[in-house]
C-alpha cells in the first residue's frame, strides 16, 4: 500500500513538473511572431544578401521568437511609399528607406548624404551614428512613426554614360539621372541637366535614350545590367557619399517588442554595418572584371572634373543650409557630425584596418 501510495505521490510530483514545462513551452510557441519585411528591390544581389543576413540572425538569437516574410520588388509597399507605409504599418520592416522622397518633412535625415569619402565603412558608419543618435534626424524619423537601424553605403560612385565623358567640355549638356535636391545642385554645376529617374527605370531610360548617363554605384552598375546599354563609367573622387538608406521598423511594432528583443536588434543592426561593407569591398573587384568581359570601360575624370566636383559640392552645401536653416532647423549642425565622424572612421581604418581584418 505504501509502495503504491509512493509512485501515486510520485507520479503527481513529475507530471505537476512536467505539465508547467510543456505550457511554457506553448507558451512561447504562441508567443513567435512573423513580421512583414518589404523591400523596395529583387531578392538578388549583396544588400538582399545582408537583409536575409540580418533577419535570419535575429531569428536565430531571440530562439525563434521573430521570424520575418519578405515581400520583394516593392510588391508590399511602392518605393516611393516606403516611409510612410512601414510608419503606417503595411509593413512592420521595410529596406531601403530614403529621406530623399519625404524630404521635406525631414531635411536633417537627408542632410546625412552631405559626407563624401573614399572609404566605405566610414561612410557607413557616419551614416549609422548620425541616424541613430542624432536628436534632430531621431525626431523625424519619430514624427514618420519609424525607428532606424543601420546604416547604407552603395560602394563605388559611378558615373555612367553612354559615350565615353571625362571632362567638363563632354558633360556640356549631358542628360543625367542623379537624385537628391545635392547631386542634382552638382550636376547642375558641371554643366550637365538633372533628370529625376527612379534607379529601376535606369536601364529602360539609358535605353531608349532618354537620359545620356546616371549617377549609381558600381553595385547597381553590375546587378542591373546597365552595362548591355551604357558601356562607359567614370569615377569621380571622393568616390562614395553617405547614405541615407536605412531599414526601418515600425514604432508600435518596435514597442511592442520585449527589450530584450529590442537589445538583440540592435545588436545585428550594428553588426550588419560590417557584414555589409565586407561584402561590398570584396565583391566590387570580381564586379568589375564581369563588367569589363561584357565590353564596358572604367574611366578616371580628369583633375579639373574632379576639383569642379568639389568645388559644386561646396556650393551645393551652402545652398542647402542656407534654404533648410533659414527656417529654424539645423542641417549644418547634422552635417559637421557627418563630417566629424568620417574622419573619426577614416582615421580608424587607417591605424588598424577594416573590422574583419583586426
Amino acid at each position: 500500500m505504501k509502495s503504491a501510495l509512493g509512485k501515486l505521490t510520485l507520479t503527481v510530483v513529475v507530471v505537476g513538473l512536467v505539465i508547467p514545462l510543456v505550457m511554457t513551452g506553448f507558451a512561447n510557441q504562441a508567443e513567435a511572431r512573423t513580421l512583414k519585411w518589404s523591400h523596395s528591390g529583387p531578392p538578388v544581389g549583396v544588400h538582399p544578401t545582408a537583409q536575409k543576413w540580418m533577419a535570419k540572425e535575429i531569428t536565430r538569437r531571440t530562439n525563434g521568437e521573430i521570424e520575418f516574410e519578405f515581400y520583394w520588388s516593392a510588391s508590399l509597399i511602392p518605393v516611393r511609399d516606403t516611409v510612410s507605409g512601414v510608419g503606417k504599418g503595411i509593413a512592420d520592416i521595410a529596406s531601403p528607406g530614403m529621406s530623399m522622397f519625404t524630404i521635406g518633412q525631414n531635411p536633417h535625415w537627408s542632410s546625412v548624404l552631405l559626407g563624401f569619402t573614399d572609404n566605405y565603412w566610414a561612410a557607413q558608419m557616419a551614416g549609422y551614428e548620425a541616424m541613430t543618435t542624432n536628436p534632430y534626424i531621431l525626431a523625424e524619423f519619430d514624427k514618420h512613426n519609424v525607428v532606424p537601424t543601420h546604416g547604407y553605403v552603395a560602394g563605388t560612385d559611378l558615373n555612367i554614360f553612354k559615350e565615353r565623358v571625362t571632362t567638363l567640355k563632354e558633360m556640356k549638356g549631358k542628360r543625367f539621372r542623379c537624385f537628391g535636391p545635392v547631386t542634382t545642385l552638382m550636376v547642375k554645376e558641371v554643366g550637365m541637366v538633372p533628370v529625376s529617374t527612379p534607379l529601376w527605370d535606369v536601364y529602360d531610360a539609358l535605353g531608349k535614350g532618354v537620359i545620356d548617363g546616371a549617377w549609381g554605384a558600381v553595385n547597381h552598375y553590375h546587378s542591373l545590367k546597365w552595362y548591355e546599354v551604357a558601356k562607359h563609367a567614370s569615377i569621380r573622387h571622393p568616390k562614395t557619399l553617405c547614405g541615407d538608406c536605412t531599414t526601418l521598423i515600425n514604432k508600435d511594432t518596435w514597442n511592442s517588442l520585449s527589450q530584450s528583443t529590442r537589445n538583440i536588434i540592435k545588436e545585428v543592426a550594428s553588426e550588419y554595418n560590417d557584414y555589409y561593407v565586407q561584402l561590398i569591398v570584396e565583391a566590387e573587384d570580381s564586379w568589375i572584371k564581369e563588367i569589363k568581359a561584357a565590353g564596358a570601360n572604367f574611366h578616371e575624370y580628369s583633375p579639373e572634373v574632379n576639383d569642379a566636383y568639389r568645388a559644386a559640392t561646396k556650393k551645393a552645401l551652402e545652398e542647402w543650409f542656407e534654404k533648410y536653416d533659414s527656417k529654424g532647423n539645423h542641417t549644418r549642425e547634422v552635417y559637421e557630425q557627418v563630417a566629424a565622424a568620417l574622419q573619426k572612421y577614416e582615421k580608424e581604418v587607417a591605424e588598424k584596418g577594416y573590422p574583419w581584418e583586426r
